[in-house]
């Protein structure tokens, strides 16, 4: 049908269509704030599709998406930042946002460090970057979210999983990467010596990944 865009901060993408559900199913994912899902059908509260960045299939809340024909110019390159209603820190912030959200940029001048975005929200001007930058250090950018907590599925600052953080690290520095461990394994994998192990080699074991951060650790 059409791309929409997550229009909260974070986005579930569920293996079937049903809210509340307990349990967390094995292969759901989680969007940010801009990011594009796919429709390729609506049921019921909730559309049918895939996201674009990565091709996870499942259902979104209605609520959390909107049809947008406007590109994202800029992404929050911060750990987290607010967007405010109006360019003055003084305000009740709407909304916090994850590093890797996305927002389309409005033609104003700044006012007060503040630019505005699309639905009229004000957001750092320091806090974004062009979407095309890249960050190729990818460990750098996951030693980011230290301490953040371990949410399964999770792909945010909010909370993120171990495959999460590989892939929101690994696409800062202008990879394409999967979502899921099975997934990054198929793609990247290469075995080396124990004593070849760098910063940035990616580490399987069993149900997680990892990202070394020198030879050792």
């Amino acid at each position: 049908m059409a791309e929409w865009r997550v229009v909260t901060p974070t986005a579930d993408i569920l293996e079937e269509p049903v809210s509340g559900k307990q349990n967390i199913g094995r292969r759901e994912s989680q969007m940010l704030y801009g990011e594009l899902f796919h429709v390729k059908k609506i049921k019921n509260d909730f559309a049918e599709g895939h996201s674009v960045h990565d091709n996870y299939e499942g259902y979104v809340a209605l609520a959390q998406l909107r049809e947008s024909p406007s590109p994202a110019t800029h992404r929050v390159r911060v750990r987290s930042s607010h967007i405010y209603p109006a360019p003055d820190f003084k305000t009740r912030p709407l909304a916090a946002l994850s590093f890797g959200s996305l927002l389309t940029l409005r033609e104003h001048e700044p006012e007060k460090g503040f630019v505005q975005v699309e639905n009229d929200v004000w957001i750092f001007k320091s806090h974004l970057e062009a979407v095309s930058a890249q960050h190729p250090d990818f460990t750098a950018t996951a030693l980011r979210f230290l301490e953040t907590p371990y949410l399964y599925g999770g792909r945010s600052s909010f909370g993120i999983d171990c495959s999460g953080l590989v892939q929101i690290a690994v696409q800062a520095a202008g990879i394409a990467c999967p979502r899921d461990t099975d997934q990054q394994l198929a793609a990247f994998q290469k075995s080396v010596e124990i004593g070849d192990i760098k910063r940035g080699d990616l580490v399987y074991f069993p149900g997680h990944v990892g990202i070394m951060v020198d030879r050792e650790n």
